[in-house]
């Protein structure tokens, strides 16, 4: 197949557009990503890594399977994408990524499309950067093809991505340690938060005089994380009802089992103006909505995904000068000092304590809002973490200049 069939493919069979086509072809850096814009890992770590290198002089494209190429399923519907229809893509990858044969490829994750990144790689290992910000080793890019090719089972794909690349960026203190095993290489890059858009003066806050509003959004893909949510409902329970009567709870989600956990919700909780419940929004808009919250929510078991995991609703909250509530796993441990800069809280009994705290004493929570936002705006800007993958990823680009 030659340069122009790929490029005849590319644009006739998918969303890319030929001006995108003309990025991916001169870029110095290409992000490859299975999910798209409208989830976090793939809008943090390759979108907004790519401008804010971007603004520092490197040309950068994102190449996202979902976005770019129409591949039907991102996140956790992935598993449902038939092993063909996924190879076609990895494939389409792999085919656009050799018109470039220069650029640094960065891989969110060992996700399908990186078999295309591999392919395109053979022979120049040393041009593929691995990032990594969840514990997503045990999910299968390729469902049940591990009997027949061993080295495409979850943990043997992640480990033969992670030891062949020249270097791996990870979110959390707990994903450097294992990948550390793999390739002593390995940079701890929080996800940190986009600042400019994330910021409380622009959003005008206007926080309700009648209730204390309080929020946890994001996608409930697994059974997992709705017993992770289940800690928080057993504190709400746990509340007076006079407690509750001066709060509103908003949740904000999807996932396959959102309705499920919403539908629990009610269950529990009733139904009333105590309590909001809405599909996902448009990423653009979580700033305003953050902006009439109070208290950011965030329950944890004390899981290895949990403590793998940097999840950026957290940052988020903290920009937004919302008191965070959070469980003490993995990367929460590092970021929040219980009492200072927000509330930690291990048991249903400490969530309602918590809670309790956050709704009756106007005081303590602003005090701690206040801090939350201070420390956020002094280390987890997303330009402050883009300036540290930017000075890291100089001299990967320098040494492939010079080669």
């Amino acid at each position: 197949m030659t340069e122009e069939d790929i490029e005849r493919l590319a644009l006739e069979h998918t969303p890319l557009t030929p001006e995108h086509l003309n990025r991916l072809l001169v870029a110095d850096v290409i992000f490859v990503c299975q999910d798209g814009y409208a989830l976090a890992p793939a809008r943090v770590r390759a979108y907004s890594f790519a401008s804010h290198l971007e603004s520092r002089g490197i040309r950068t494209a994102v190449l996202s399977t979902r976005d770019h190429l129409g591949a039907p399923s991102h996140c956790g519907a992935v598993d449902d994408m038939s092993n063909p229809l996924k190879l076609f893509y990895s494939g389409l990858v792999g085919m656009l990524l050799l018109r470039n044969p220069r650029a640094l490829i960065y891989m969110q994750k060992a996700t399908y499309p990186a078999l295309g990144v591999l392919s395109a790689l053979a022979d120049q290992p040393e041009r593929l950067v691995l990032d990594y910000d969840d514990f997503d080793f045990q999910c299968p890019a390729f469902r049940d093809m591990e009997s027949w090719l061993p080295d495409l089972g979850p943990n043997e794909f992640s480990a033969t991505l992670a030891s062949k690349a020249c270097a791996c960026f990870v979110s959390s203190n707990r994903l450097k340690e294992l990948l550390s095993q793999v390739n002593p290489t390995c940079h701890l890059l929080p996800t940190g938060v986009d600042a400019e858009r994330f910021n409380p003066a622009l959003c005008s806050p206007t926080r309700s005089k009648d209730r204390i509003d309080l929020i946890w959004a994001g996608t409930v893909w697994s059974a997992e994380i709705v017993k992770d949510l289940a800690l928080m409902i057993q504190g709400f329970l746990l509340l007076p009802q006079a407690t509750r009567d001066r709060m509103r709870l908003n949740l904000i989600g999807g996932g396959l089992f959102w309705d499920e956990f919403s539908g629990m919700v009610r269950k529990v909780l009733g139904s009333g103006p105590h309590l909001v419940i809405r599909d996902f929004v448009p990423p653009e808009e979580m700033p305003a909505i953050l902006a009439k919250m109070d208290v950011g929510l965030l329950p944890l078991r004390d899981t290895l995904f949990n403590q793998c995991k940097s999840p950026t609703k957290l940052f988020e909250y903290l920009a937004m000068g919302c008191v965070v509530c959070a469980s003490p796993v993995g990367e929460v441990h590092h970021i929040l000092r219980h009492g200072e800069n927000g509330l930690l809280a291990d048991t249903p009994e400490d969530w309602a304590r918590n809670l309790a705290l956050c709704i009756e004493n106007e005081p303590a929570r602003m005090s701690l809002a206040r801090q939350a936002l201070a420390d956020c705006q002094q280390n987890w800007t997303l330009e402050q973490i883009g300036d540290r993958l930017h000075d890291l990823l100089i001299p990967l680009l320098n040494h492939r200049a010079a080669s």
